[in-house]
């Protein structure tokens, strides 16, 4: 088994950035959605959410990349079953057990608008668990199972010495050929088969990428511009970019390689001490992003449904929020030992 690597706080920097502006910003833009708000007007004074994202679009793309470089490589089959525990513990516990909570908080929702009913109590919740990979109560967490799945997939692949290029070559050729197909549910084969292509680039370039040696003006100048030329080809990765044409989707995926390799890079040399609390919000990334979608259904749920706020008071409300609650719930689920975060 390979050596487990020491920490890379510049990893733990950029997770940081993408989980606030990528993932909590980004999903946070929801709350206006239901508001009175028109997203679509550029005139939009909180427009500049939705361009992060624009800028921000390899941001599922990077978790996979990110874990790959972890991965670990088993010689023998007793190796397996530690992994494959751990794995549950870290990933399928969190997945039920935030599940379970963001179902209960979308249920008292649905109750406040007078829509509850035994089908989207019990019935609706399956039904979306099987065709994308979660439920409302938290839709974000379609990646806990879908990262399973690929760590498990990839472990058994390098078992039988199949080399990181081609599984990246095989989890692309899956979800390409689904997405080409129109085959777009169950959605966890096609985010398995895509996070799988992304997990092996990111074990096959995790020491090759940091030998690119550029000035940090030029790296950030080329990812600005990079992002430039995919701000008209976004692919959401949740469904396989069922909106998006052939050519959108592999130029999403190639540019998505060359921006994950660059922002890496421009991770380690503008890593400033000063903003070491981006750091520490990267190294407890799967608190924050097993826990937003629920802060963010409860402020819905009292700001918007009950009291009817303009969204976007609302909306700050919620940023406020999210400041004040989510440190204190992360301080807290650390002392959980059951639950591996």
């Amino acid at each position: 088994m390979e050596k487990i690597r020491e920490r890379d706080s510049s990893l733990d920097f950029a997770c940081g950035i993408f989980i606030i502006f990528g993932i909590i910003f980004g999903h946070a833009e929801m709350l206006l959605e239901n508001g009175r708000s028109d997203l679509s007007n550029a005139s939009h004074p909180l427009r500049l959410i939705g361009v992060i994202q624009e800028y921000l679009f390899f941001v599922m793309p990077w978790f996979f990349y990110k874990a790959g470089m972890f991965a670990k490589i088993f010689r023998k089959k007793n190796e397996f079953k530690p992994y494959f525990l751990g794995s549950v513990q870290r990933l399928l516990i969190p997945y039920v057990f935030f599940s379970i909570i963001g179902h209960m908080f979308y249920c008292i929702e649905l109750v406040i608008q007078h829509q509850i009913s035994f089908h989207k109590i019990f019935i609706f919740p399956i039904k979306q668990i099987i065709c994308i990979s979660s439920i409302s109560g938290n839709l974000p967490l379609w990646f806990l199972l879908a990262l399973f799945f690929v760590r498990m997939s990839y472990t058994l692949l390098k078992y039988i010495g199949t080399h990181d290029l081609e599984i990246a070559a095989i989890g692309f050729i899956i979800a390409f050929g689904f997405h080409f197909f129109n085959i777009h549910k169950p959605l966890i084969i096609t985010q398995t088969a895509l996070g799988l292509s992304f997990f092996a680039w990111g074990h096959f370039l995790k020491e090759k990428q940091y030998k690119i040696e550029m000035p940090y003006i030029t790296i950030f100048l080329a990812l600005f511009f990079l992002n430039m030329i995919l701000l008209h080809c976004f692919v959401d990765f949740r469904d396989n970019g069922s909106k998006a044409n052939n050519e959108s989707y592999l130029l999403f995926y190639i540019i998505s390689i060359l921006s994950i390799i660059i922002f890496n890079n421009w991770a380690k040399f503008f890593h400033w001490e000063g903003l070491s609390w981006i750091t520490t919000i990267g190294q407890d990334s799967m608190t924050y992003y097993c826990v937003h979608w629920i802060v963010i259904i409860i402020v819905r749920t009292i700001s918007v449904d009950m009291y009817h706020i303009d969204s976007y008071v609302s909306f700050c409300i919620l940023i406020c929020t999210f400041i004040a609650v989510l440190p204190t719930i992360n301080y807290l689920l650390k002392k959980q030992h059951w639950l591996r975060l």
